[in-house]
């Protein structure tokens, strides 16, 4: 049995003059205070990797007869989700400023976890072994959503008007669902 367990608590201290703009300014890689985000990218979306803790357990035991039972338990917190609006400007279409609503961290996804299971017996054949397993991932088949459209809306400084997006909110990823494996192996 293996067990492993994480903390991390992130913190970035600049001073006033490190702030270019007073207000909750996004931009890639954080906020413009201490709250600077790790961000990753996915197929959907950014996706901002600041999960406080995260721990997995391991373990294999083997009964009677050579039949081997693994598992594996990971879990960790859910990952900030960022709400905010993003501000048309007079300037050039690529400066549009995002303004979160709340603070980084303020609003999380659910925590996440996952086990898996492996159940295997290797058989002596001649000067092959074979193994047959049945291995199922994501036995309790959470359906943990990964990801979140976080766009609000966008406000129009030029005309005054928030126009809303009806993308907001909407799943963009969950967890993969439960999956059945099934295999020989041969050495």
């Amino acid at each position: 049995m293996r067990a492993s367990f994480g903390w991390n608590d992130f913190r970035q201290f600049v001073g006033p003059e490190s702030v270019k703009d007073p207000n909750n300014l996004w931009a890639l890689g954080g906020q413009n205070t201490n709250d600077t985000l790790a961000v990753g990218y996915s197929s959907k979306a950014y996706l901002f990797i600041n999960g406080h803790w995260q721990f997995n357990v391991t373990g294999l035991y083997q009964f009677p007869w050579g039949i081997n039972l693994g598992a594996n338990f990971f879990g960790r917190q859910g990952y900030p989700f960022l709400p905010y609006v993003r501000v048309r400007t007079r300037d050039v279409a690529d400066s549009r400023p995002r303004i979160l609503i709340g603070k980084a961290g303020d609003y999380r996804l659910d925590n996440l976890y996952q086990l898996d299971l492996r159940l295997e017996k290797a058989f002596q054949i001649g000067p092959v072994t074979v193994t047959p397993a049945a291995e199922v991932f994501n036995v309790i088949n959470s359906n943990t959503v990964l990801q979140r459209y976080s766009r609000v809306g966008q406000w129009d400084n030029r005309s005054g008007e928030l126009s809303t997006d009806e993308l907001f909110n909407t799943i963009q990823e969950t967890q993969s669902p439960r999956i059945l494996r099934l295999g020989i192996r041969m050495s």
